[in-house]
């Protein structure tokens, strides 16, 4: 397609200014193809430059842009505060869960303990009387050997208790303790320092725990109670006539 050129709309001016008409029309088609090649390419004219400035568009892209990343960042930093609260939730419901076992351990063990204790108790009357047998001295051959069988199954008896944790004690010579033995009697000695049992009329049994131990039965005593030679000066014994 060819391109119609035309002559310029004014010969007077074109005289004025000593161009020939010719020379008038290259001049404007010129001018017209710098103005379509500004058109085309706007980013390499100042004019393209100021209305990519100006676009409201532009600015309002970058401005969502930074809103999005603000709300990315904030989304961040709560869902990093709830993963620390759920940690911090979790552990507690564990060690909770771990005392919680430990406290039902602990207490079916002791209810556990405590079943034997009293099961235990109420066969220690017949352990006296397998006690009482025993102690029995005869010279016939025939109550001998009724006496070793009597010795056997107290031996199983007490082997089975000891398995239970539970043992006898008799404290004779020792400190008198009122927490596991009981006076019966007692007696005033000068050469005892302080109270002393002297004589064990019942054996005390009690079971071993793992914090202390449990007294099943006190062994009933004779406690011989220390007298200082001091009172005994001050308050002789009364003479007979």
């Amino acid at each position: 397609m060819t391109e119609e050129i035309f002559p310029s709309q004014s010969p007077q001016n074109d005289l004025r200014s000593g161009r020939s008409p010719i020379e008038s029309t290259e001049r404007k088609a010129s001018e017209e193809k710098m103005q379509d090649s500004s058109h085309e390419n706007p980013g390499n004219s100042q004019e393209g430059k100021d209305m990519e400035l100006d676009d409201p568009n532009t600015t309002d892209t970058n401005g969502v842009e930074k809103n999005d990343e603000e709300s990315l960042e904030e989304e961040l930093n709560r869902s990093q505060v709830e993963i620390q609260k759920l940690q911090d939730s979790w552990a507690r419901e564990r060690a909770e869960f771990v005392n919680f076992r430990k406290r039902v351990r602990q207490d079916n063990q002791r209810q556990e303990e405590m079943l034997i204790a009293g099961f235990a108790s109420s066969l220690l009357p017949l352990l006296d009387n397998l006690d009482q047998v025993i102690a029995v001295q005869s010279s016939h051959e025939e109550v001998r050997k009724y006496v070793e069988g009597i010795e056997m199954i107290r031996q199983s008896f007490t082997q089975l208790l000891s398995e239970k944790k539970i043992q006898p004690f008799r404290p004779l010579n020792e400190s008198f303790d009122p927490h596991s033995m009981e006076a019966i009697s007692s007696e005033e000695r000068e050469d005892l320092e302080s109270d002393t049992v002297l004589e064990i009329y019942q054996t005390g049994y009690e079971m071993q725990l793992e914090n202390g131990s449990h007294i099943i039965r006190p062994a009933r005593v004779k406690v011989g109670k220390a007298v200082s030679r001091q009172s005994v000066s001050e308050n002789p014994p009364a003479k007979n006539d």
